[in-house]
C-alpha cells in the first residue's frame, strides 16, 4: 500500500455513505467489538447524528479506507453534550461542529502492534505507543513519519470548515489519539476531565484559527498542505 494512492474528499451520495458505514462496523463491531452485532444485522454502523453530518473520507482506487464525521448544529445538538452533563457550547453553535467516528481500515493499520487509529506506532511506551521513551529509534522506527490518513482526514475538515466558516471544533479523543494529534501538530486541548479516569477519552476542543496559527507558527510544512487546494478567498488572512 502506498500513500501516494490514497486521495481525500468529502463523501457524497448513498453508496459513498454506505461505504462509509459499513468501515465502521467493519472495525468498530467486528474487529473491536464496541458494539454488538445484534443490533447491526445490515453489516453498518449507523447514529442519529449521521444526518447532520458531514464526512471526509480517504479513498483508495474507489474504496473508502479512512473516514471522519463532522457533525454540524442540528436539533440534535452535539454527541458531547450526552455525555457531559453540564456541556455548554464554546461557540455559536452554527459555527461549530464535532469531529467523531474516525475510522482506519485494517489493511492501513498493518503493524502488530497498531491499535484503532494506528498511533502506537508514533507513541512512546510510556504514552501508550511502542517508541522507546529515551533511547535513540531503531532504524525500522525512524521510518514511521507521521500518520497519513489521520492528517489527511483533518485536512479535509479543515478545509470544509473554511468554507462552511466553522471555527470551533469539539472531540471526545481516545487518550492515545489525544496524543498523537498533538504530537502532530493538530492541539485539541482538554475541556474537561477524561471520562471514566484518567485514561479514559478526552473531552476535547479546538478553533479553527488556533490551529492555523500553530501549524504557522511549529510546522510550517504542514500547514502548507493543510492549504493546498484550499480556495483564496477561504485562507487565513485571505
Amino acid at each position: 500500500m502506498n500513500a501516494r494512492d490514497v486521495r481525500f474528499t468529502v463523501a457524497d451520495g448513498k453508496r459513498t455513505l454506505r461505504a462509509v458505514h459499513r468501515l465502521r462496523f467493519d472495525v468498530y463491531v467486528r474487529e473491536f467489538g464496541f458494539f454488538s452485532p445484534v443490533n447491526h444485522t445490515d453489516d453498518l454502523l449507523v447514529d442519529a447524528y449521521d444526518g447532520a453530518g458531514l464526512h471526509p473520507i480517504a479513498l483508495e482506487g474507489d474504496e473508502v479506507v479512512g473516514a471522519l464525521r463532522m457533525v454540524l448544529h442540528s436539533d440534535r445538538g452535539f454527541p458531547l453534550a450526552g455525555v457531559l452533563p453540564h456541556f455548554r457550547c464554546p461557540g455559536p453553535p452554527e459555527k461549530t461542529a464535532e469531529l467523531s467516528h474516525l475510522v482506519i481500515d485494517k489493511r492501513w493499520r498493518r503493524r502488530r502492534e497498531d491499535g484503532l487509529y494506528g498511533a502506537e506506532g508514533y507513541l512512546t511506551v510510556a504514552e501508550g505507543g511502542v517508541l522507546p521513551n529515551h533511547d535513540p529509534l531503531p532504524p525500522a522506527l525512524k521510518r514511521r513519519r507521521r500518520p497519513i490518513i489521520v492528517l489527511g482526514l483533518l485536512r479535509t475538515a479543515y478545509q470544509m470548515s473554511r468554507r462552511m466558516g466553522i471555527e470551533w471544533w469539539l472531540m471526545l479523543a481516545e487518550k492515545r489519539l489525544h496524543i498523537l494529534l498533538n504530537r502532530h501538530g493538530i492541539p485539541f486541548y482538554q475541556m474537561a476531565d477524561p471520562l471514566g479516569g484518567p485514561d479514559g477519552p478526552r473531552p476535547s476542543l479546538l478553533t479553527v484559527s488556533e490551529l492555523e496559527s500553530h501549524l504557522k507558527r511549529l510546522h510550517e510544512p504542514l500547514f502548507d498542505e493543510f492549504l493546498e487546494g484550499l480556495e483564496p478567498p477561504y485562507r487565513p488572512n485571505a
